[in-house]
Formats: C-alpha cells, sequence, structure tokens
C-alpha cells in the first residue's frame, strides 16, 4: 500500500515537474 502511495507521488511529481519545463519554455 505505502509503496502504491510512494509510485503514484513520484508519477504526480513527474507530470507536475514536465509541466512546469513546458511552461518554462
Amino acid at each position: 500500500m505505502v509503496h502504491f502511495f510512494w509510485t503514484s507521488f513520484l508519477c504526480k511529481s513527474n507530470v507536475i515537474s514536465l509541466l512546469s519545463l513546458a511552461a518554462a519554455q
């Protein structure tokens, strides 16, 4: 259960960083 939460958290962080990178372009 904790592993699933951690994985989804990492995925959200990756998406957010990708979005901010795209916005900075």
